[in-house]
């Protein structure tokens, strides 16, 4: 009996400690805008190439760029009511709301990101909320980074910190300790606007016009910042990737490791990339075609022009490429071959830029499309 007993007591007591715990992300997770910390697009998922609607969600405003961790999807929607935001905890299986909780705010345009078993958001006026992202959706800090008022790029979240750009009176960029919401440093730019920080090579990268800079995760200390006679407002997200840093700023390509600018991106829509057996690979929008480049060598692969609206950025999953029309057409393109695999209709406009920021995401073996006021969800048949 006592064996009986202790064998209850243990699983009721571990059940609990699982609840409180935070949640640890699957491999395969979506944690950012364009799927990871580095912003390259590249899911850890596969899908299959036939997919089927598995459930549609409709809201009243337009839907964020979707985050997804252990069976859930995280989004931002405008309050419909009033200023301010919500944040919303899907069922990736079932598209069931489990939870949702306002994000109070002047205006409208909070933005996300996961790691570590916390959702991170952020509102217009840079107040960075951590909420659990188990079941409860609990609220466990509350901070207002000082010093800038107009926070426009999304949070990232990465090694036990989160990484915001504010804007107002030039630029700052702050790393704050996930765990306390305690602010472990601050450094100004020239700017501040739009670019999300992305991770990779020892390094934290925003870009701004004429400004890019490299900064080290731990101190703030600047690692790099190339030599401008100008600069200027607003900004983009870059992506990491291979020891190259990819801006759509101003179109470049940097060495990540000294700045160093060596070649032309050609798009200003953030690319993906993948890097296989096969290659390695770029997959961007280049004048309205989704198009393949071999990084060895510079040359295009293939171009696919699919209903002449293609508009969001390319994420990789597998040896799939996914990417939304205007028109409400989501496509799977062969990676290697550039042929369509499969497409389907979302119901509405899928859009590239807004606010909130949208964009295609994939973990878990399902495809998550916000089109318009409606989170689509594709997966396998069974």
């Amino acid at each position: 009996m006592r064996s009986r007993i202790a064998v209850l007591l243990g699983a009721i007591l571990g059940s609990a400690w699982m609840m409180l715990a935070p949640a640890q992300a699957k491999d395969d997770a979506a944690v950012a805008y364009q799927i990871t910390p580095a912003h390259d697009g590249h899911a850890k998922t596969t899908l299959k190439r036939s997919l089927v609607q598995k459930w549609v969600r409709k809201f009243g405003g337009s839907v964020s760029y979707p985050l997804i961790a252990n069976g859930m999807v995280f989004v931002t929607v405008p309050n419909s009511k009033k200023y301010g935001d919500e944040l919303f905890a899907i069922n990736l299986n079932t598209g069931e709301v489990v939870w949702k909780n306002v994000i109070h705010s002047k205006s409208w345009g909070a933005t996300a990101a996961y790691d570590n078993g916390r959702v991170f958001v952020v509102n217009p006026e840079g107040v960075l909320q951590a909420f659990s992202a188990d079941a409860t959706g609990t609220l466990q800090w509350s901070v207002k980074l000082r010093g800038q008022y107009a926070f426009s790029a999304p949070p990232m979240a990465v090694n036990g910190q989160v990484f915001v750009g504010g804007a107002g009176s030039g630029g700052t960029l702050y790393a704050v300790d996930q765990a306390t919401g305690a602010l472990n440093w601050s450094v100004g730019v020239e700017n501040g606007e739009d670019s999300s920080p992305a991770f990779g090579d020892g390094g934290i990268y925003v870009t701004y016009p004429c400004q890019y800079y490299k900064f080290s995760p731990k101190s703030g200390a600047l690692l790099w910042n190339p030599p401008s006679s100008c600069d200027g407002g607003g900004g983009a997200t870059p992506a990491y990737h291979s020891g190259r840093l990819y801006s759509p700023q101003d179109q470049v390509i940097l060495d990540a490791g000294t700045g160093a600018t060596v070649g032309s991106l050609g798009t200003n829509i953030v690319p993906a990339f993948s890097k296989t057996s096969d290659g390695d690979h770029q997959f961007a929008l280049v004048s309205g075609n989704l198009t393949a480049t071999d990084l060895a060598t510079g040359e295009v692969l293939w171009s696919f022009a699919g209903d002449r609206g293609l508009i969001t950025p390319p994420i990789v999953v597998g040896s799939l490429v996914a990417v939304g029309s205007q028109f409400g057409e989501i496509y799977l393109v062969n990676a290697k071959t550039g042929s369509e695999v499969w497409s389907a209709n979302a119901g509405a406009s899928i859009q590239g830029r807004g606010d909130p920021l949208p964009g295609l995401s994939a973990a878990e073996g399902m495809l998550i499309v916000p089109a318009e006021n409606l989170l689509v969800a594709y997966g396998p048949a069974n």
